[in-house]
């Protein structure tokens, strides 16, 4: 059976969205799940087993954290379901094969490209914002599964070109 992988370069091992919501019920059907993360404050439940992922420094520089992320996720058993919360993340188990991409799946709860504008002024929040969109797209198009919190990003993401939507 593949390992189960969950991956997030923004959230903690323990943020109660990532453990609590998912791998916990992941945990009851399974004896064993994976995820790479930024460290927890506190202690996992049974059976999560933990690998550091890099810092995360901001969006824009994601791609220079690729190797070390790269790295960390190939410490895992293979073969891989691998269920990643960013598109970086997505694009980067695409990009270094972490998984068939049947198995890759997208979990979006947000909008990227807002979230990464929504501090800046001017043209850069113009800019930034086309690249959150661009990136969650081809996010889209990557992840052989994608799993939305409402019909709203359902619908964006089958825009954007995802073709399993769940």
């Amino acid at each position: 059976m593949p390992a189960i992988v969950h991956v997030t370069a923004e959230h903690a091992a323990d943020d109660a969205r990532v453990t609590a919501r998912e791998l916990v019920t992941l945990l009851e059907e399974h004896s064993e799940a994976w995820i790479v993360a930024r460290p927890p404050r506190g202690p996992l439940p049974e059976g999560l087993r933990f690998i550091e992922s890099p810092a995360y420094r901001r969006a824009s520089r994601f791609r220079a954290d690729w190797p070390a992320l790269d790295a960390a996720v190939r410490r895992t058993p293979g073969p891989r379901i691998v269920h990643a919360h960013e598109p970086e993340t997505v694009l980067a188990a695409g990009r270094f094969g972490w998984c068939d991409p049947g198995h890759l799946i997208y979990d979006v709860h947000e909008y990227h490209g807002a979230m990464m504008a929504h501090r800046a002024r001017g043209l850069r929040r113009w800019l930034l914002r086309r690249l959150g969109d661009a990136r969650h797209a081809e996010a889209c198009r990557t992840a052989g599964h994608v799993i939305v919190v409402n019909e709203e990003l359902a619908e964006d993401a089958r825009r954007h070109g995802a073709t399993s939507v769940h």
